[in-house]
């Protein structure tokens, strides 16, 4: 009776809805990222902003590392509200998931082309798994993406946009 009542409810859903690909993104994401133990190179950027007294510091501590400063300010916000590495992994789950959806929800794409993507073992293992700055540079790609189509109609706007930050 309870199989019967199980197959009719899943028969029911969309399995090509974008939020389909959202929604085992994020729960296979979720169990891979906390059963994943970080790398030497993951955890570099959280020992640093660990072992940094105050901004000034970590600015210095920072001058040799190759990585934008976004992710270790970020990081040192994150410590200050738990001072444990998973919860660099979380943010990373978050920052990740909303690229996803960004991805997902506004790509010209066919729903394969979107699922065998974000599947792929760039976008789900090195940008996703591996809490790295990467996750960052792939947020901002689709974001700008979106923002460009959606204000193709009014491109004077986003030049203006371009001008005034590039100064």
């Amino acid at each position: 009776m309870l199989n019967k009542k199980i197959i009719k409810y899943t028969s029911r859903l969309s399995f090509h809805s974008p939020w389909f690909i959202i929604i085992i993104f994020s729960g296979l994401g979720l169990i891979g990222i906390l059963n994943h133990s970080m790398w030497r190179d993951e955890l570099n950027p959280w020992l640093i902003v660990r072992d940094s007294e105050s901004f000034g510091d970590l600015i210095t501590n920072i001058h040799y590392e190759g990585h934008p400063l976004l992710w270790y300010f970020s990081l040192a916000l994150l410590r200050r509200i738990v001072d444990n590495p998973i919860i660099m992994q979380i943010f990373h789950l978050a920052i990740t998931v909303g690229s996803v959806t960004i991805f997902c929800l506004y790509s010209p794409f066919t729903y394969q082309q979107k699922f065998l993507f974000y599947f792929g073992f760039f976008p789900f293992y090195e940008y996703f798994l591996t809490s790295r700055n990467y996750a960052f540079s792939m947020l901002f790609v689709f974001g700008f993406c979106t923002f460009f189509f959606i204000q193709k109609k009014n491109l004077y706007l986003f030049g203006n946009f371009i001008r005034f930050t590039s100064k």
